[in-house]
């Protein structure tokens, strides 16, 4: 990931949300959490400090976010899987003093919520699979079947499913194979 030392951190918050509209892909609205997640803690890094003041205020739009959107189905849906992405990101990315942002949040349920919700999608099994690793979860291995079981190779759903999960095989069929599908 290529991160641009000029970028205005005060901007990442109106960036970000502007990217997660209803028709952005749930890959592309995992990557751009994971890095709108990852920037603020690499560029508080580069300058020698700790200051999360834009972690603090990407996580509280997300969740005014998901409160304004709650009962209208779709985009409430999106809402609480980018919240509940977001959340387990820092879980992942953040070194445990700082933690106290997310302390309480369960994002994980937010985005099996947002499954649910949705719908069968396996982008979304995917990205709970990939929260569902750490701490791991008893239904990680059931998200990522499912997620495995719809991936078409050489999508971009297949790739990320290699790329993160790789250990367990090099293909999709190989994926499946080791799944037991």
């Amino acid at each position: 990931m290529s991160l641009k030392v000029s970028y205005d951190i005060n901007r990442l918050v109106a960036d970000t949300t502007a990217l997660l509209t209803p028709q952005t892909p749930v890959l592309v609205r995992m990557e751009t959490l994971r890095r709108a997640a990852v920037y603020p803690l690499w560029k508080s890094e580069s300058k020698g400090g700790g200051d999360l003041r834009v972690s603090r205020e990407l996580l509280a739009r997300l969740e005014t976010r998901a409160s304004e959107a709650k009962g209208k189905g779709q985009p409430e849906a999106l809402a609480l899987f980018d919240l509940g992405y977001l959340v387990e990101t820092y879980k992942q990315a953040l070194r445990s003093e700082n933690l106290s942002i997310v302390k309480g949040i369960d994002g994980y349920t937010s985005v099996a919520r947002a499954i649910t919700m949705r719908g069968h999608d396996p982008e979304m099994e995917f990205a709970a699979a990939v929260v569902a690793a750490w701490p791991k979860r008893p239904t990680q291995m059931d998200h990522l079947r499912r997620s495995v079981n719809e991936a078409k190779d050489g999508t971009l759903l297949a790739m990320n499913l290699i790329s993160h999960f790789g250990d367990m095989g090099t293909s999709i069929a190989e994926l499946r194979n080791r799944l037991g599908q």
